[in-house]
C-alpha cells in the first residue's frame, strides 16, 4: 500500500497514559532482538487505540447529541463486539509477523500519534 497523499486527517484525543504505555512498548518492540515477544502486547495496545477511538467518534458523538440510553447502550454493545472479533483475528496475524513487519507497524502507530501542537491546520 502506498503512502495516502492528503492535507486531510482524523483526529481524536488519547489519554495521556495510554500515550505513554504505547510509547514505551513501541521503543521496546524497535530496540529489542526479538520483537515477537511483544505479540501479545502491541495488539493489546492496539485494541486499546482502536477501542478509545471507536468509542470517541461514535458513542462521544452520541452523548454529545443526546441520544438515548438505550440507542447508546446498543452501539456500545455493537462496538464491543465488533472490537473482540477484530482483536482476535489481529492478535492471530501479529503472531505471525516477521520481526521486520513488527518493527514496520510499530513505527506506522507511533509516525500516526502527534502532540495537538504537531496537528496539521485546517
Amino acid at each position: 500500500m502506498e503512502k495516502i497523499e492528503t492535507d486531510y486527517y482524523l483526529w481524536l484525543p488519547i489519554p495521556t497514559d495510554l500515550k505513554k504505555r504505547t510509547a514505551i512498548l513501541l521503543d521496546e518492540i524497535r530496540g529489542s532482538e526479538t520483537p515477537k515477544q511483544y505479540v501479545s502486547q502491541l495488539a493489546d495496545i492496539i485494541y486499546e487505540l482502536t477501542e478509545h477511538g471507536l468509542n470517541y467518534y461514535f458513542y462521544h458523538s452520541m452523548e454529545l447529541a443526546e441520544v438515548g440510553f438505550i440507542h447508546r447502550k446498543a452501539v456500545k454493545i455493537g462496538l464491543k463486539t465488533t472490537q473482540k472479533g477484530v482483536f482476535i483475528v489481529v492478535k492471530r496475524i501479529l503472531k505471525i509477523l516477521s520481526n521486520k513487519q513488527l518493527i514496520i507497524i510499530s513505527n506506522f502507530i507511533d509516525d500516526n500519534i502527534k502532540k495537538n501542537t504537531e496537528q496539521v491546520e485546517s
